[in-house]
């Protein structure tokens, strides 16, 4: 074990700035995503479109590596343009992120994806071009430059949090008046400050990194912490010859130790085992990192995350204080790292389903992907100590070209297969949706029905009290009462029917009275006239 002493906190601090920026910008823009896709017209397809972008920025470390093996480029220089463009990008992002162009007939959000290419070709090309010009430091900060460049995703996320990106959201139901139908619109809520807020955020730290880059160019207190011009060269002559000397068929293989104990073949083993954690860690693992997790709950995920943020610079910054740099104990953490992600596959393979006792299920998972994250960033620190203690830039910048190599293609791999699930698994949803919806329907009309039911069964309910009220009320009658009752009812019956028949007396008489003063009348009116009819005899 090795206690680092002989160090200028200081430069420590500028180192772990400068190492910030190696991911922050393509860190910070993933951790900003839920809120760009409610945006921006590619939606949730621009995900997609982002890894597309990022792997094409892959062309910078190619470039770089083309220009390296062709002619002498200045690290620094090349440092302060790669900087300058992350600067700049991250200025013209913050008013330009939500402009589209019409592209083929359909809208695209070309305002951020030119930014996020040139800020890809920043972080895809420090791989390869940071690490070399950290290693003509001493060998105590490059751990200082691995804490910052795990910063570059713990910090962000961090920002993210305090936004309130996460919030819950809420459904509220509309009238769709061109389908004439009920439907339910998700409302996001408002996040605690803008989106643009978090690109100025990302636009200083940016500032920051190249300001804290030039103080590591150019202040004297930090050129003090470099080795010294000559020594490099006189390391770099040796380590060329070693390699010619390794590669003459007349020699028999025996090991060229360097500095370290370590021979050439052995740096590029490990070297080839950066490339293969890479290919894992940062490619495959993370595709996989809901599957494992999210069928023991929500707050397993979120922990997990959290604490894969925070892994690497806590990690990074304990090599301050342990390193080891033993061959065996890389790779014996490699081999347990490995045993852990096999555990990882499976339980991923196994979900839906939980592989062990529910009641431990979670904080096993959670052990398993701490375990596995600590024994990988361990081995990749341990790996570029290896590099850096060879004292030749080439193993370092072959360390950043491993690093991104292996991202690459186990972030292309999986994101392809990742995206097909996807499309599948949104078909079953519809499918799934369709089916539910169906189900809904069915549960209201048989809800429309119960509540007939229930209103006729409450009618006859109310019918069936008051019947029975009623009966109380006849049971507590005694038989004289009813007697009573029903003599009095014929009583009333009786006289009812005097009055009627006396009623009917009396319009009799009066119909009588009424045809005889007709009659009297009558009479009385036929008299003159029989008189005057008939003639008198003594006048004859």
């Amino acid at each position: 074990m090795l206690f680092v002493r002989n160090r200028n906190v200081l430069v420590d601090l500028v180192m772990i700035l400068f190492g910030i920026s190696s991911w922050i910008s393509i860190n910070g823009l993933w951790v900003e995503l839920p809120l760009i896709v409610n945006v921006l017209p590619e939606n949730w397809n621009l995900p997609s479109y982002l890894v597309a972008i990022v792997q094409l920025a892959n062309l910078g470390p190619i470039i770089y590596s083309i220009l390296r093996w062709k002619i002498n480029v200045n690290n620094a220089y090349c440092i302060y343009f790669v900087l300058a463009i992350g600067v700049l990008a991250s200025f013209i992002m913050i008013y330009i992120w939500d402009k589209t162009v019409d592209i083929l007939g359909a809208a695209h959000s070309l305002g951020l994806f030119i930014p996020i290419f040139l800020l890809s070709l920043v972080d895809c090309t420090s791989s390869v071009l940071y690490f070399p010009y950290v290693g003509t430091f001493k060998s105590t900060y490059l751990n200082s430059y691995l804490t910052g460049e795990g910063l570059s995703g713990f910090i962000p996320s961090i920002v993210a949090l305090s936004q309130g990106i996460g919030k819950k959201t809420t459904c509220e139901k509309f009238y769709n008046e061109t389908s004439q139908e009920w439907a339910t619109n998700i409302v996001y809520e408002p996040p605690n400050f803008s989106v643009e807020v978090f690109f100025y955020f990302l636009f200083g730290m940016m500032l920051v990194s190249l300001a804290s880059f030039m103080v590591l160019d150019l202040s004297p207190f930090a050129r003090s912490e470099k080795i010294s011009e000559s020594e490099l060269t006189t390391i770099s002559k040796k380590t060329d010859s070693d390699e010619n000397q390794e590669t003459l068929p007349t020699k028999s293989p025996t090991k060229e130790k360097g500095d370290r104990g370590y021979n050439n073949t052995e740096i590029w083993f490990l070297l080839g085992v950066q490339g293969f954690i890479n290919f894992f860690s940062n490619g495959i693992l993370p595709s996989i990192q809901s599957y494992s997790c999210l069928p023991y709950g929500n707050h397993i995920f979120h922990f997990v995350v959290t604490a894969g943020s925070a892994l690497g610079p806590t990690v990074a910054f304990l090599g301050h204080f342990f390193s080891y740099k033993s061959l065996k104990i890389i790779v014996g953490c490699v081999t347990f790292g490995t045993i852990m992600m096999g555990l990882i596959f499976a339980t991923a393979v196994n979900s839906p389903s939980t592989m062990f006792d529910p009641s431990i299920s979670g904080p096993l998972v959670v052990i398993l992907w701490i375990l596995n994250g600590i024994f990988f960033h361990f081995s990749k620190i341990e790996i570029a100590g290896v590099c850096r203690d060879v004292k030749s830039s080439k193993y370092l910048f072959w360390y950043g070209v491993l690093t991104q190599v292996g991202s690459a293609l186990g972030a292309l791999k999986f994101r392809i297969e990742e995206d097909n699930r996807c499309c599948i698994t949104k078909e079953m949803w519809e499918k799934e949706l369709e089916e539910v919806m169906r189900e809904l329907k069915l549960l209201q009309d048989e809800k429309e029905k119960m509540s007939d039911r229930f209103e006729r069964v409450s009618s006859l309910a109310t019918l069936k009290t008051k019947l029975i009220e009623h009966r109380k009320k006849v049971e507590m009658l005694t038989v004289e009462e009813l007697t009573k009752a029903h003599e009095g009812n014929l009583l009333a019956s009786q006289r009812s029917r005097d009055h009627n028949l006396k009623e009917l007396k009396i319009k009799l008489e009066i119909e009588k009275m009424k045809l005889a003063s007709e009659k009297f009348v009558e009479d009385k009116v036929s008299q003159p006239s029989n008189d005057k009819e008939t003639p008198r005899e003594d006048t004859c």
